[in-house]
């Protein structure tokens, strides 16, 4: 019988699985389907599965998300905040020192040159994991064309933030007409309770980052931060990319606290930590208050948002006895995999593929598939090789 972790166990595994998640929400997602439901067997697929299936119709950073669910499935409401709090301190310590440095320097090329040699294996993971959902998924042909449908309309640039939720929302009610019957559970080999303690836990939850902001009463421009990135996080659907209008919109033109130049470079330190996009929050509270700006900043857009999803998941937890919910979630099932896979898709488009990045994807997915290497080693690995890719590149280039 398998042990099922602790509050502590999720807190080193995950702390782990943001150290090596580089790529942003769909990297950090397959790295955890891949560890908890193949490598350590503590949930069904179908859990991670169904918990992107209800973070894509919510506010915040989807990993986060599913994450936080994901710890409460598995340890209770302990679980859910060592899950939530172990994947985000990798990036927060990460990008603060970052941040730090580039107010000092203002160029960290070797951080870029590392993700330029990382990237293709985490473009590979997020492909094999698309291909191994849609094996278990897609059974016919209307279950491949959401898929499909979905694929493609990640893949267009078609910069509008409700496009996510929609995907999932069109592929329920097309799965309540169309999609072949087949038994479903909310929650595989874990049930969800949700007693009255989990509401005021939940409650003291969603005010703690304000509280934090109230302890530092000397600096009232965290009381701002907060109140700036709460209003992100419960606003954001679609992905961190989303926020980038919205943020330059209030960081940049209303408050003026960076210069366009300042914000487009956190943009770029969010995109090459581990973790979440959305981690850029870190970089701006740095930026305007200091370490305290940063913890505030990144608490206030987290936060909130993972609320949301544990007090959605007791609502899914109770309709899910309802006999029209079984078509609407194998309707959503493909969806989810024809978004990861699109994921991979626009991740692709956006490198700029050379030669380097082309061999060593198809490299990665061919070990992916048939190797059992592990990505904590695979990914750091891949990126000192960018680091010395592109070193010799420019070296040559001068010569």
């Amino acid at each position: 019988m398998i042990k099922k972790p602790t509050a502590k166990d999720l807190f080193f595994f995950f702390l782990k699985a943001g150290t090596f998640s580089f790529g942003g929400n769909m990297a950090l997602v397959t790295w955890v389907e891949k560890e908890i439901c193949k490598k350590k067997q503590w949930l069904d697929v179908e859990d991670i599965s169904d918990s992107i299936a209800i973070a894509g119709l919510l506010p915040g950073a989807l990993a986060v998300n599913v994450i936080t669910r994901t710890g409460y499935l598995l340890a209770g409401f302990g679980g859910a905040v060592a899950s939530f709090v172990g994947v985000l301190i990798p990036s927060f310590v990460l990008i603060t020192f970052l941040s730090f440095l580039y107010m000092q320097s203002g160029d960290i090329p070797a951080v870029t040159d590392f993700m330029k040699g990382a990237l293709p294996v985490i473009i590979a993971v997020i492909f094999t994991t698309a291909l191994n959902l849609a094996k278990r998924y897609c059974k016919d042909f209307f279950s491949y064309f959401i898929l499909a449908v979905a694929c493609i309309l990640t893949v267009l640039p078609l910069h509008f933030n409700l496009i996510v939720p929609l995907i999932i929302i069109f592929a329920g009610i097309s799965g309540y007409f169309f999609a072949k019957p087949v038994s479903w559970q909310v929650t595989g080999k874990n049930p969800l309770t949700f007693p009255l303690s989990f509401w005021i836990k939940l409650t003291l939850s969603l005010i703690f980052p304000f509280l934090i902001a109230l302890v530092f009463f000397n600096i009232p421009i965290l009381k701002t931060l907060s109140s700036v990135f709460y209003g992100v996080s419960v606003s954001l659907f679609g992905g961190g990319y989303v926020m980038i209008p919205m943020l330059k919109q209030i960081i940049v033109e209303n408050n003026h606290w960076l210069s366009i130049q300042e914000f487009t470079d956190g943009i770029t330190l969010g995109q090459v930590t581990p973790g979440p996009v959305l981690i850029t929050a870190a970089f701006i509270g740095y930026k305007v208050a200091g370490l305290p700006g940063a913890l505030v900043s990144t608490l206030s857009v987290f936060v909130p948002a993972s609320c949301i999803m544990l007090a959605v998941s007791a609502i899914v937890n109770k309709i899910s006895a309802y006999k029209w919910f079984t078509p609407v979630i194998n309707g959503i099932r493909p969806a989810v995999a024809g978004l990861i896979l699109g994921a991979s898709g626009s991740l692709t488009w956006s490198a700029k593929p050379d030669i380097f990045f082309i061999v060593l994807f198809i490299s990665s997915v061919y070990i992916i598939l048939n190797k059992n290497w592990p990505l904590a080693i695979m990914i750091p690995a891949s990126g000192v090789l960018g680091i010395i890719y592109y070193a010799l590149k420019f070296y040559y280039a001068l010569i």
